[in-house]
């Protein structure tokens, strides 16, 4: 029997994957540009600096930008849309069937521990996850295993014990390694993946 249940965040519990790149695309269109949505998803799931967007704009645009004002937009437009969108299906009533069987829940993120929990306290999630661990607690993130390993470890069950939910092959990948099945529910900027 399976006892515990371990969240990716972004794009699993919270669609934050389309609105990070529609912050982005909008930035290029602006500058009369365009960040290929294919070459995006590549990075999904997987570490930060992995990336430069800026660096592709200014290889694009012929001119540097300025960084830091462009850093500053790109994240309150990236709030703004973040902050329309709704829980993914299911996950509100998948976390209240879990916590009323008695199944153990945990978060494994490869994002920002502020952005996780600032995330899951403003939705009412927080009070579900009895561990979070996110890029703070690891030295490498998804698709290393390091994140479900250690989710694992603090709730004290083998990976035979417990399922992942994830959203991107990075993820999948991370799960996999770390021993775990792995439900996979794509996102629009992912359904495009390959799951096999």
């Amino acid at each position: 029997m399976r006892q515990a249940l371990l969240f990716d965040f972004d794009g699993t519990i919270l669609e934050t994957e389309t609105p990070d790149y529609q912050s982005w695309q909008e930035c290029f269109s602006a500058c009369g540009c365009e960040l290929p949505k294919a070459l995006w998803a590549t990075y999904i799931g997987t570490a930060s600096g992995t990336f430069d967007p800026y660096a592709l704009l200014e290889q694009q645009w012929g001119q540097p930008v300025d960084r830091a004002v462009l850093r500053i937009r790109r994240r309150q437009r990236f709030h703004e849309l973040v902050g329309l969108e709704p829980l993914r299906p299911g996950v509100l009533s998948l976390l209240e069937a879990a916590t009323q069987r008695g199944i153990r829940l945990a978060v494994a993120s490869r994002s920002t521990r502020d952005w996780v929990e600032e995330n899951l306290a403003g939705r009412n999630l927080r009070h579900y996850f009895e561990y979070v661990y996110t890029a703070n607690d690891v030295a490498v993130v998804k698709p290393d295993p390091a994140l479900y390993l250690a989710a694992l470890a603090a709730l004290g069950v083998t990976a035979d014990q417990a399922i992942a939910l994830e959203d991107s092959r990075n993820g999948l990948i991370a799960a996999k390694r770390a021993g775990l099945k792995c439900v996979v529910a794509p996102n629009a900027m992912t359904s495009h993946m390959t799951f096999a």
